[in-house]
């Protein structure tokens, strides 16, 4: 699936709300590593630092890379990380863990889990499926995100 759940329906709706955005999927091949450096090379080349957002296994990618990239922020969605430790986000930025409670790959419990690493608690959307940015309730989650990222003054 990689970029392609992101760009079919929150892409848009994001650039609707007045935000730019970019999708990438890393090399699917690639180990960790691999894929940590695709990602740093593409925000290493943007003109300004930018919110990661990752999903699945590609939320344990943006964990990795927010300790090498000092992101404006970090939105995990129904991550895949079953590491007990994570890097430390470098500057610090806010890190937000959503997903819902109904998820059959990801359980509230990992949920639970990873955002505590981050000292929050995960923003859980009842009744969604693993792939939040799909779905007739796609918007729900886009939205808290957005406001969530206004509300910490990292956008706008």
């Amino acid at each position: 699936m990689g970029a392609a759940a992101f760009a079919e329906c929150w892409l848009p709706h994001v650039a609707g709300r007045g935000y730019s955005g970019h999708v990438l999927t890393p090399r699917a091949r690639g180990d960790l590593r691999a894929q940590v450096h695709d990602v740093m090379q593409v925000v290493a080349s943007l003109p300004r630092r930018v919110v990661l957002v990752g999903h699945g296994g590609g939320a344990r990618v943006v964990a990795y890379v927010l300790g090498r990239y000092p992101a404006l922020a970090g939105v995990l969605i129904s991550p895949l990380v079953r590491d007990r430790r994570l890097p430390r986000p470098v500057g610090n930025p806010p890190v937000l863990v959503a997903g819902s409670p109904d998820d059959r790959v990801v359980s509230r419990k990992a949920l639970d889990r990873v955002a505590g690493l981050y000292g929050s608690a995960p923003l859980l959307f009842p009744g969604m499926g693993h792939d939040l940015m799909r779905g007739p309730d796609w918007a729900e989650p886009i939205d808290a995100v957005l406001d969530w990222l206004e509300k910490e003054s990292v956008v706008r």
